[in-house]
């Protein structure tokens, strides 16, 4: 009795692949059935004029080494297009490298940009959320170094700290060695030597190392203080936008 893979086409019919590797195999698995099944129902759908046409990509496959009770055991993973977008569900994503841990994890070798965001209509971002009512999630940008990478610096925003922006040299958004701005106040911390802000001028051309002060609803600069380079190296707190300003 011929079976449901072994039944004749009609002369309509496209060319199924599945039918065409199922049929050339001498024996058949429940798993090439399951394959066929998934394959059929997720992938491939054909329109009335017999051409093929992918509809919904969904993929189904199975991470061998545990048992849910689909063909193989395993956890069950899958992409999915859903309108332009393709997205991956139950599990993590690796690019040249197994993700572990990490929801989505790239390693890169013989580029400086091992991920590039780019856009040509619109200003590019990455977008860091806690999505959450916990102000303890704090949404951070880590940097690690080493052949066995250590975190070394975390940048980003201190949820329970009044939303105030960090930049720390520790595995966390809390450490002692820090820059912080919290509600219009910068704070530079150092657990282990004086905190210094160094602000230089490391060219041949005369431009003076300075900080300013601004006010109003519309900040105007009223004061500049710092170091005239082409005066002699004179340090000068001065009234107006320059070192160059009569009142000093």
């Amino acid at each position: 009795m011929a079976t449901d893979i072994e039944k004749k086409k009609t002369k309509d019919e496209p060319e199924d692949p599945v039918f065409a590797f199922l049929t050339s195999r001498r024996s058949i698995s429940i798993g090439d059935i399951e394959f066929q099944r998934q394959f059929e129902q997720n992938l491939i759908r054909h329109n009335l004029s017999g051409e093929a046409t992918i509809s919904n990509v969904t993929k189904n496959y199975t991470v061998s080494g545990g048992s849910t009770g689909s063909p193989g055991g395993g956890i069950q993973c899958y992409w999915e297009l859903e309108g332009s977008d393709l997205a991956y569900y139950e599990g993590n994503v690796g690019i040249k490298m197994n993700p572990g841990n990490y929801t989505f994890a790239v390693q890169g070798s013989g580029y400086i940009h091992n991920l590039v965001v780019s856009n040509d209509v619109a200003a590019p971002y990455v977008l860091i959320q806690n999505a959450s009512n916990t102000n303890t999630l704090d949404p951070v940008i880590k940097w690690a170094v080493g052949v066995t990478p250590v975190v070394k610096w975390t940048m980003g925003v201190d949820d329970s700290d009044s939303d105030s922006f960090v930049l720390v040299a520790s595995d966390g958004i809390i450490g002692s060695d820090y820059l912080k701005l919290s509600n219009g106040i910068l704070t530079l911390s150092s657990s282990s030597v004086a905190p210094t802000l160094l602000l230089q001028n490391a060219s041949g051309t005369a431009r003076d190392p300075v900080i300013q002060w601004a006010v109003g609803s519309t900040p105007t600069v009223r004061w500049t203080m710092g170091v005239d380079d082409s005066n002699a190296n004179q340090f000068v707190l001065s009234w107006g936008t320059s070192l160059d300003e009569e009142e000093k």
